[in-house]
């Protein structure tokens, strides 16, 4: 059987114990503030709208800033997207459209009665003519100018903010051995 000096050690052990783990209370858990729920407005566009619970989220948080993404870019959205859907997607109406221009190459200019005329020949190996007025390249090029150096033609280029400028190009006439010596 077990002595009384065992169930006596036994119980003191037990009672420590016990009165070692009564202590403090924990402290009481607080409720989470409740967040500003946020919804997405359509509003037209130069028109801000501030929304209440915005405004007192931040006085709660003590930063005072409020932030209004109306008229800014999306950050998630691919600067590519952005420029694909700038640009109108178009047939190409001339042959020479399907070529950018520093794919083409003069190799003669008609100089003489009448309008100037040049000939290019395009990366599949056909030549074509040109006059003042024709279109070509990729980002919906005319031809503005023929001289005896070069062809000028004024085309219409995006950049990846959606804007878009006129540009001036030229495609040179090559330069000949003997011009070099």
């Amino acid at each position: 059987m077990i002595s009384r000096f065992h169930m006596v050690v036994s119980i003191s052990i037990f009672l420590t114990l016990l009165a070692s783990g009564c202590g403090q209370e924990a402290p009481p858990v607080q409720a989470p503030k409740p967040t500003a729920v946020r919804q997405k407005v359509k509003t037209p566009p130069g028109k801000t709208v501030e929304t209440p619970a915005a405004e007192e989220a931040a006085k709660e948080d003590g930063k005072g800033f409020v932030y209004n993404p109306d008229g800014k870019r999306d950050p998630f959205q691919s600067l590519m997207e952005m420029e694909k859907s700038v640009r109108k997607p178009s047939t190409p109406e001339t042959p020479l459209q399907k070529y950018a221009l520093n794919q083409l190459r003069i190799i003669a200019v008609v100089w003489g009665k009448g309008e100037p005329r040049a000939m290019v020949v395009a990366p599949d190996g056909k030549s074509h003519i040109l006059k003042r007025g024709v279109k070509v390249g990729q980002n919906d090029g005319v031809v503005t100018e023929i001289t005896r150096e070069e062809i000028l033609i004024r085309e219409k280029i995006y950049d990846f903010g959606g804007t878009s400028r006129i540009v001036n190009q030229k495609i040179p006439l090559p330069i000949t051995k003997k011009e070099l010596i």
